[in-house]
């Protein structure tokens, strides 16, 4: 189930990134493409999908080699880090 997990995981990413996605892509699109992408439901559904998307791969290439970096960092022992 490893799709379900990382949709567990990137919920708190999308909380966190999906009013800066909106906002600066929506206006990104509004400015290069122009197009009101707030007055359409299809564009609307296509931000939702890109920051979906976004937040996913936030947690694959971003949260999780964090986590097992600092994982692999505290695990050392104390006189390792000391040196």
């Amino acid at each position: 189930m490893p799709l379900l997990e990382t949709w567990g995981e990137s919920s708190y990413i999308l909380y966190l990134l999906h009013i800066l996605w909106f906002s600066v892509v929506g206006k990104a699109v509004e400015v290069l493409a122009g197009v009101n992408v707030y007055a359409s439901q299809a564009w609307m559904l296509a931000l939702l999908v890109s920051v979906v998307a976004a937040s996913c791969a936030g947690v694959v290439w971003i949260e999780r080699p964090y986590q097992r970096w600092y994982r692999r960092r505290i695990a050392r022992p104390a006189l390792a880090r000391a040196a």
